[in-house]
């Protein structure tokens, strides 16, 4: 545990790539996909021991207060940090920043995902401490890499440079570069080339670290939200007036320090219905199934059921994603999956929620 250490769980997110599961107002992060807990109470659970309990946030939006609140009662209302309207990541962790200066000065900061999937706790603790520490030791920004095993499209990837402190229990490595989700056959290069890691989206820096790079790379963020940080105005009014943009693009790809830790445990950021695959029974015919599925001629499908007592019955089909959420019912190709956000835009509001 480290007294200076201040823990950011990102919680705002909305996660249509699980819909009719995962909805606007019921997102990713406060669903059990696996096991009895919520994605965000997992990784409030394995994150707590690593600081007090008051040096923990919630950077959510304002449609999930309560939710947040429910999931999470060991918190105070005003360790919920709530945005008014998405403005992408950039803009998240600017207001995340200016709160944490204002309430604890310069902490070394870790910027959580709160809908990830990790294995094991001790190895996810002894990884953020080595963040951590790296991150207290110089003005550099750090993050954790994870070792790919497949050429994932969906993901960024971290270019690796030098090795860094050989003394410590998890590899310290500098980063040449960061790099957008490639096409399949440069993401096989990068697989093939073994000098690359897919970027976790967790991060670690000296709060003023952070705050620094915005003001030489992205200052209209920090002059914008200020103001209202201080109440002088109203925290809509300042988030209405942000650029969208990320914070890989807007700071990660143009600082002149960026590290990584690479750690041992099992990860997954549940990105799509077929990363739940490896938690999910599976027959003898490669079917997975969550619920009472069964299936005759057909292969490798991937059948859902938000109630695991509801039937679902297979005839002569192979490669599909079923999935069955109270009244609601998607079927999609496995190989369509990544266009759910496209079917999506075409129905009516009130069928996402």
């Amino acid at each position: 545990m480290s007294d200076g250490l201040v823990l950011l769980i990102m919680a705002g997110g909305a996660g249509t790539r699980f819909w009719p599961w995962s909805t606007d107002s019921l997102p990713k992060q406060f669903l059990q996909f696996v096991g009895e807990r919520s994605l965000l109470q997992e990784t409030y659970m394995r994150s707590r021991a690593l600081c007090p309990p008051e040096n923990v946030l919630v950077l959510t939006h304002d449609n999930y207060r309560e939710l947040v609140a429910q999931q999470l009662p060991q918190l105070s209302p005003d360790q919920i940090l709530c945005e008014p309207s998405r403005r992408d990541t950039a803009a998240a962790v600017a207001y995340g920043a200016l709160a944490v200066k204002k309430r604890y000065g310069n902490p070394v900061t870790v910027l959580l995902t709160s809908d990830h999937w990790i294995q094991t706790v001790e190895q996810y603790q002894q990884a953020i401490g080595e963040v951590a520490w790296g991150a207290a030791q110089v003005p550099a920004l750090y993050t954790l890499g994870i070792r790919p095993d497949y050429p994932a499209t969906g993901y960024g990837y971290l270019q690796l440079g030098e090795s860094l402190h050989p003394e410590r229990p998890l590899p310290h490595r500098r980063l040449v570069q960061f790099r957008e989700k490639p096409a399949r056959e440069v993401a096989e290069e990068y697989i093939a080339s073994g000098n690359y890691l897919w970027n976790s989206g967790m991060f670690a820096w000296q709060n003023e670290v952070i705050l620094d790079q915005f003001r030489q790379h992205l200052p209209a963020h920090l002059t914008t939200l200020e103001p209202a940080i201080q109440g002088q105005v109203s925290l809509a009014t300042a988030f209405g007036q942000l650029q969208k943009i990320s914070i890989d693009f807007a700071i990660l790809e143009k600082a002149p320090d960026v590290r990584c830790v690479i750690p041992s445990f099992a990860w997954s950021d549940l990105g799509g219905w077929l990363a739940l695959q490896p938690f999910l029974h599976e027959d003898a015919e490669k079917n997975h199934g969550r619920g009472k599925v069964f299936s005759f001629e057909g292969q490798r499908n991937l059948v859902v059921c938000e109630d695991p007592e509801e039937t679902v019955a297979l005839l002569g089909v192979s490669d599909l994603v079923v999935v069955r959420v109270g009244k609601k019912t998607l079927v999609v190709p496995k190989s369509r999956t990544e266009d759910i956000k496209q079917l999506l835009a075409t129905m009516p509001a009130e069928e996402l929620q």
